[in-house]
C-alpha cells in the first residue's frame, strides 16, 4: 500500500507535465496584409506595421504577436489599438530607440483563415486625428498546427465571435455617434462664424463712426485755423492804419507849425 502511494507521488508531475506539455507551441514567424476594413484594398496604415508578426498556439488557440513601429518625428507612439478580433490588445507594451516607436500587443483567435478586424487610433498632435477599421489577412501557409478545438474551445470560439460582433455593433454606433459628434461640431462651427460676422459688422460701423467724428473733428479745426488767422491779420491791419494815421497827423502837425513860425 505505501508502495503505490509513493508510485502516485511520483506519477502527479509527471502527469501534470503531460497536461501542460504542448500546449504552446513554438513562435513562428507569419506574414500578413493591412487592408481597409471589408475590402482588399491597402489601408494607408499598413506602412505602420512591421512585419512578420509572431504567432504561437497556446491553450487551443492562436496568440499572435504584432508591432506598429513610427517614426519619432510622428511624435511618441502616435498609433493605438483600440480593438482587434472583437477584444481589447493585450500584453501592451511600449519601446522606443533613437530612430523609432515600437508599439508590441497580441490577441488571441481561433481562426485565422478569415480576415481579423481591428479598430486602431492615430493622433499626430496639429497635422492628424482620426479612428480607422482595418483588417488583417494573415498567410496560411505559415501559421502552426492548431489542434481540434475541444468543447470548451468551441465555447470560447462562440463567445469570441459573439464578442466580435457585439464589438463591431459597439464601432457601428461609435460610428453613428462620432457623425452626430462631427454634426454638431459643424453646427458650432457655423454659428460661431455667423457672431464673428456680426462683431465684423460691429465694429466696421464703430470704425465708420470713428472715421466721421475724426474727419468732423479735422474740419473745425482747419476752420478754427482759418479764423485765427483771419482775426490775426486783421488786427494786424487795423493797427497798420492806426499808426499811419498817427504818423499822418504828426506830419500835419509839424507842417502847419512850420508855416506859422515862417
Amino acid at each position: 500500500m505505501t508502495n503505490k502511494k509513493w508510485q502516485i507521488v511520483w506519477l502527479l508531475p509527471l502527469i501534470w507535465l503531460s497536461l501542460f506539455s504542448g500546449e504552446k507551441v513554438g513562435a513562428q514567424s507569419v506574414s500578413y496584409q493591412t487592408y481597409k476594413y471589408g475590402t482588399s484594398e491597402n489601408s494607408m496604415a499598413s506602412g505602420y506595421y512591421a512585419r512578420p508578426a509572431e504567432v504561437t498556439v497556446q491553450n487551443g488557440q492562436y496568440l499572435v504577436t504584432m508591432t506598429i513601429k513610427t517614426k519619432k518625428a510622428l511624435t511618441a507612439w502616435p498609433v493605438t489599438v483600440l480593438s482587434v478580433a472583437g477584444q481589447s490588445p493585450s500584453n501592451v507594451k511600449k519601446t522606443k530607440d533613437s530612430n523609432f516607436y515600437y508599439y508590441a500587443y497580441s490577441f488571441y483567435s481561433q481562426d485565422l483563415s478569415k480576415a481579423v478586424s481591428s479598430k486602431i487610433k492615430i493622433d499626430v498632435p496639429g497635422t492628424y486625428q482620426a479612428t480607422h477599421q482595418i483588417s488583417f489577412k494573415f498567410d496560411q501557409a505559415s501559421l502552426p498546427s492548431l489542434k481540434k478545438a475541444s468543447a470548451s474551445q468551441k465555447t470560447a470560439s462562440q463567445n469570441s465571435t459573439s464578442k466580435e460582433k457585439t464589438s463591431q455593433a459597439s464601432q457601428t454606433n461609435n460610428s453613428s455617434s462620432d457623425a452626430a459628434v462631427a454634426k454638431q461640431v459643424l453646427d458650432l462651427e457655423k454659428e460661431v462664424k455667423a457672431k464673428e460676422k456680426k462683431l465684423d459688422k460691429k465694429e466696421d460701423t464703430l470704425a465708420a463712426r470713428a472715421q466721421s467724428l475724426n474727419q468732423r473733428s479735422q474740419a473745425v479745426n482747419a476752420a478754427s485755423q482759418r479764423n485765427f488767422f483771419f482775426l490775426l491779420f486783421g488786427g494786424i491791419l487795423v493797427l497798420s492804419l492806426f499808426v499811419l494815421d498817427i504818423l499822418g497827423l504828426i506830419y500835419l502837425m509839424r507842417k502847419s507849425k512850420q508855416q506859422k513860425e515862417q
